[in-house]
């Protein structure tokens, strides 16, 4: 793999997965129990603008190796390190993906804004 779709990721981050679809009772994302990723983390304070024209405030751009739908929740850290129950979490807010030059390699990038201290339910 080159430094393209790996990008010096040294970072750990716990990610809870929402398929896209599984939502609770109150239409909140029904998450996938934590999992550890390998990624790149930056602060970054930005505006993300949605193509419906509302405006979104990015706290954190990460780089990761696999595709993340967005409304997943993130925790800069080990899993081993997450409290109970977490605090600080991120949303993904947009996730993109871009080819190399010549097709043969992607690199994964998300926006992240803070979500809160409350997990939505897990699966």
């Amino acid at each position: 793999m080159s430094s393209y779709t790996t990008n010096r990721r040294t970072d750990k981050a716990v990610l809870w997965a929402w398929d896209g679809t599984s939502v609770d009772d109150d239409g909140e994302p029904r998450l996938e129990a934590a999992a550890e990723i390998t990624v790149r983390w930056e602060q970054r304070t930005e505006e993300l603008v949605r193509p419906d024209g509302s405006t979104v405030a990015i706290d954190s751009n990460v780089v990761v190796a696999q595709d993340v739908t967005e409304g997943s929740i993130m925790w800069l850290g080990a899993l081993a390190d997450v409290d109970v129950p977490p605090t600080d979490l991120r949303q993904v807010v947009a996730f993109n993906k871009t080819k190399n030059f010549d097709g043969s390699q992607t690199r994964r990038t998300l926006k992240l804004m803070k979500y809160g201290d409350l997990l939505p339910d897990l699966a």
